[in-house]
């Protein structure tokens, strides 16, 4: 391993945010987060927005995260499922836990089964969140009255329970 010694890809270089703003007509908190996960490039994933405007569209305002972003991750990083989308750009890591940001995304990501990806993300991320939210504690009571929230979204309006 040498990541102590080797910057990861785009670690070498912060973009100014405010510059990125700018040159790519983003709102600036928007700039600042894709600076942030992208590092040295962020313009890179910010190109395409160029010729295609509508790929600065958000597709998750928690983070944000915009439809280029995502493609990038799609067509350069070799996501192939939500989890994949996750773990490379944060998305469905903040407070509404995906209930805005998984269909846009799906649609970008456009899988083979796409209720098929919605159930096994739902079911990982249940998983991995299983153990604080089921601890005899008070502290989990507002995390599981969110959790009753997701899933009345998803099974219920969605209606991915009988699927």
């Amino acid at each position: 391993c040498k990541t102590h010694v080797v910057p990861l890809p785009g670690g070498d270089l912060l973009p100014n945010p405010n510059d990125l703003a700018q040159e790519f007509d983003l709102h600036p908190f928007v700039a600042e987060r894709l600076a942030a996960r992208h590092g040295g490039l962020a313009k890179t994933v910010l190109n395409p927005t160029r010729e295609r405007p509508a790929e600065k569209r958000i597709v998750c305002p928690c983070e944000p995260i915009i439809a280029g972003e995502i493609r990038y991750a799609v067509e350069e990083e070799m996501a192939k499922t939500l989890g994949d989308l996750q773990r490379r750009t944060s998305l469905a890591k903040g407070p509404c836990q995906g209930c805005q940001c998984l269909l846009p995304a799906l649609e970008i990501l456009s899988p083979h089964d796409p209720i098929r990806e919605l159930k096994s993300f739902l079911e990982e991320s249940w998983e991995a969140r299983k153990t604080l939210l089921t601890a005899p504690s008070t502290a989990s009571l507002p995390l599981l009255a969110q959790e009753e929230m997701l899933h009345m979204i998803y099974e219920g309006v969605l209606d991915l329970g009988n699927q």
